[in-house]
């Protein structure tokens, strides 16, 4: 075959010293035994290519040697099938970078040109040895590029390796006959007996029997001899090692392994044993699944971690009486993180026992389950860590104590962030639905406003006749499970209304705060809903916050809660409204009346009049607490009710609100009969009251255009209402949201209705008392409206955005705000 040439021009003169190859950090490495022109391949063997290799200065440092050759290597010699040599011997060592030649062998020397059919240039320099971080008297670097052919490769070292059966002390010629592992040790365990547990390694040995064979076993952790347990030495019959499971302490958390290795004993070269035989590996631990990272939703559904352990848990309880509930591990939860994210039911602490290990699988495993927190923030996604503190063994015994001081590896949980959706319907009564669509409704009776059946939750309102023409609000249902809390204002208008219930012990987690003077009212329940009520004389504001939990079930007046805000208006039959306004005015709006007479409900529905039926058995609720640790590292856990909600939603109007939860009479202690003691509700034995009967109709006949009949202009309504509104004391807070354009044109408008249908003033404070509570429900989303921490988690609203704020009737001309206390002017109380 005609010579074909590699040829690369290399020109190195007038390097500097600071790219001196000789250099540690300016040359690669190569550590490949197989590259020796001792180590021959099989013909039916392809061999090794560097057609990949990158072009760079490179130094050979395996056990073979650290030269290329500079003698013709005969073909499947260095590993490959045309091997490449240096032609000319190594420059000196003061004769700096030199251009050679390498030869590939391709034909066996039979060419015009023997042993080098093909060539390319390489770079070769000799180093001192004292230029590098070895002790070698000198060393050799190349310049080598990739091979546009293959199977060619560099030649490097000398040394014949040890052929199978045989070895060396560095593992190349001279050799010495060994016995030959040709399989693998098995690694088997953990087996548990009584209260112990243990590893067995059986070594696999198919060779000839002889009387002077010997086998040593040492055990690994993560691929490392643990100096304290001694090696093994096994002969005979007997070809087994045992690792106690004592032996695993400080070695949690690790790969275990055996290696074994053989030799002849009473022979001359005794001392030569065959390479180590390494098992495959047992990782011994408590881990933390799945992993990488678990994704979690606010206000979602809760989620399972899986905790296993792979190592029983064995101590000197086992055989005595519930030896299996007390012979345990206990886990101490600790959240890292923005605090309040991340919550569990009933406890921070967990435990795995003996009774959970399962021998079939090796595995011990229970279940914690997370969930995110409601914490009603706009603060985006989180990344939570899911750690658990030093374990703590109990039961006692050497076999338990290998948890001592065992930490186990942390695991990321991902907190998607969910906003809150709110409700609201203010005046006589203005509905803006949980998708932000509007409508008024001007029919009275007894409806439906939102519901959540399968978690048997309700919220019902009774309007009745006011301002002459409308309907308005007197009166709220809210029922949770077996509780019931009525606040209701229809038989007795001139006083605040009355809060009753009918369990008098209400479940964990439910609270009611009411302001001093009656008007302000806060509901707040174990499913994170909230219900804010702010009370005048002719309006009930209600506004309804529920968790992301609800999404596809809720339903009612506050519109289907699901993705499509287009199937807002779907009546109770599931009948979709795609044109819900059977009438609209440039101020009333959209008028809804079929859509609002589908949520109608009869006496026998009525909250207000009927006792609901017992709710279906239910599983026991969770209580969840907050795993975390203050901003000095100290450990913190709550479990208090309430828990899983981390921030409040809504806040009482008026500063002065109270928990009054313990107070409330528990009047309605109805159980499908009716309600009894009616009079306590409904009526003053000392002033009777007409009884309200929820069935009677209402039309709509309010005025239509301007001005109205007593002369209210439409320049007058409008400077009243846009007045009252910019007097608001969270105005000027909320101007830079980005919901303010739309909630001050939203209360405008309201206001503007209220004026035109009752031919008065008496429903502005209404809208501005609307107005004030959806800028604050957009404030409190604002995690920069907060006091924080040292460590930056979030404590209590600015007092500007609540503690100093006080009820809309402390508005001019009624009086003055100063820091949450109302100063009322002359004539006003």
């Amino acid at each position: 075959m005609a010579p074909y040439f590699l040829v690369a021009v290399l020109f190195f003169a007038g390097c500097n010293a600071e790219a001196d190859p000789c250099l540690s950090a300016n040359h690669k490495t190569i550590n490949d035994t197989h590259r020796s022109t001792g180590y021959m391949i099989e013909d039916t063997v392809e061999g090794m290519c560097d057609r990949g290799l990158q072009p760079d200065w490179y130094r050979f440092i395996s056990a073979a040697g650290g030269e290329m050759p500079t003698a013709c290597v005969h073909r499947n010699h260095c590993g490959t099938r045309m091997p490449m040599w240096l032609q000319g011997p190594h420059p000196g060592v003061n004769d700096g970078i030199v251009n050679m030649t390498a030869c590939v062998n391709t034909n066996g020397g039979s060419s015009g040109t023997p042993c080098c059919e093909h060539s390319m240039k390489i770079a070769v320099k000799t180093c001192h040895g004292h230029t590098h971080d070895v002790n070698s008297d000198k060393f050799y670097v190349y310049f080598l590029r990739p091979i546009p052919m293959c199977p060619v490769a560099y030649c490097g070292g000398s040394k014949t390796p040890c052929p199978s059966g045989k070895t060396s002390p560095d593992g190349f010629s001279p050799c010495v006959e060994v016995p030959e592992l040709t399989q693998k040790p098995s690694l088997n365990g953990p087996v548990v007996h009584g209260n112990a547990f243990r590893f067995t390694c059986d070594i696999n040995y198919n060779g000839p029997s002889d009387p002077d064979l010997r086998f040593e076993v040492e055990w690994t952790f993560d691929g490392k001899a643990d100096p304290h347990i001694p090696i093994k030495s096994v002969s005979g019959s007997n070809r087994q090692a045992i690792l106690p499971g004592t032996q695993l302490t400080g070695h949690m958390g690790t790969d275990v392994g055996c290696r074994v290795r053989a030799w002849y004993a009473n022979r001359i070269n005794a001392t030569m044993k065959s390479p180590w035989s390494n098992s495959s590996t047992y990782w011994a631990g408590i881990r933390i699944e799945p992993k990488p990272h678990r994704v979690v939703t606010e206000g979602g559904k809760t989620e399972n971690v899986t905790i296993t352990s792979t190592v029983p848990i064995v101590c000197d309880l086992a055989g005595t009486a519930g030896a299996g509930d007390s012979c345990c591990v206990h886990l101490l939860l600790d959240v890292d993180g923005p605090k309040n994210n991340l919550v569990v039911p009933h406890s921070c602490e967990t435990k795995i026992c003996r009774s959970d290990w399962d021998p079939a699988t090796h595995q011990a495993s229970i279940n914690m389950t997370v969930m995110a927190a409601k914490d009603n923030i706009n603060d985006g996604d989180h990344t939570m860590t899911l750690a658990f503190e030093t374990l703590q063994p109990g039961g006692g015994g050497p076999y338990l104590n290998v948890f001592n001081n065992y930490t186990l590896t942390p695991v990321q949980v991902d907190v998607t962030d969910a906003r809150t959706q709110i409700c609201s319907y203010v005046g006589d009564p203005h509905f803006t639905m949980c998708h932000g669509n509007r409508f008024d409704m001007y029919v009275s009776g007894d409806y439906t406003v939102y519901e959540h059946q399968s978690t048997n939750f309700q919220i019902q309102t009774r309007t009745t006749r006011c301002l002459r023409h409308a309907a308005c609000q007197c009166g709220l249902a809210i029922r949770e499970q077996h509780d019931v809390i009525i606040i209701d204002n229809c038989h007795n208008q001139r006083h605040s209304p009355r809060i009753v219930t009918n369990n008098r012990h209400l479940r964990p987690g439910t609270s009611v705060h009411r302001s001093r003077n009656g008007r302000n009212i806060m509901v707040y329940l174990p499913s994170g809903r909230e219900v804010k009520v702010d009370i005048g004389r002719f309006y009930h504001n209600v506004h309804v916050t529920v968790p992301a939990t609800d999404v596809h079930e809720g339903q009612g007046l506050c519109g289907k809660l699901n993705a499509d805000r287009h199937s807002a208006f779907t009546h109770r039959d599931g009948h979709v409204n795609q044109s819900p306004c059977d009438s609209r005015h440039s101020y009333y709006g959209c008028q809804a009346n079929h859509f609002c007479n589908s949520w109608r409900v009869n006496r026998t529905q009525s909250l207000f009049e009927t006792p609901p039926p017992d709710p279906k058995p239910q599983p026991a609720e969770p209580h969840y607490c907050q795993c975390n640790k203050d901003a000095n590292g100290a450990y913190q856990v709550d479990c208090r009710p309430g828990a899983e909600t981390a921030h409040k939603a809504q806040r009482c109007s008026d500063s002065s609100c109270q928990d009054v939860t313990s107070n409330l009479p528990a009047v309605l202690q109805g159980t499908g009969s009716g309600w009894s003691k009616r009079a306590i509700l409904y009526g003053d034995h000392d002033e009777p009251e007409p009884k309200f009967t929820p069935q009677d109709p209402i039309p709509f006949s309010g005025n239509q255009t301007w001005p109205t009949a007593s002369g209210i202009t439409k320049q007058e309504a409008e400077d009243r209402c846009m007045q009252s509104i910019q007097g608001s004391q969270l105005f000027s807070h909320c101007q830079g949201l980005s919901a303010f354009q739309t909630q001050k044109n939203n209360s405008f408008q309201d206001c503007m209705a209220d004026i035109l249908i009752g031919d008065s003033f008496d429903m502005v404070e209404a809208a501005v008392s609307g107005f004030a509570s959806g800028c604050q429900f957009e404030l409190i989303q604002d995690p920069a409206n907060y006091e924080t921490d040292a460590a930056g988690n979030l404590l209590e609203l600015k007092p500007e955005f609540h503690a100093e704020v006080c009820s809309t009737l402390c508005q001019q001309p009624n009086g003055v705000c100063v820091k949450g206390v109302c100063q009322c002017n002359s004539g006003f109380e």
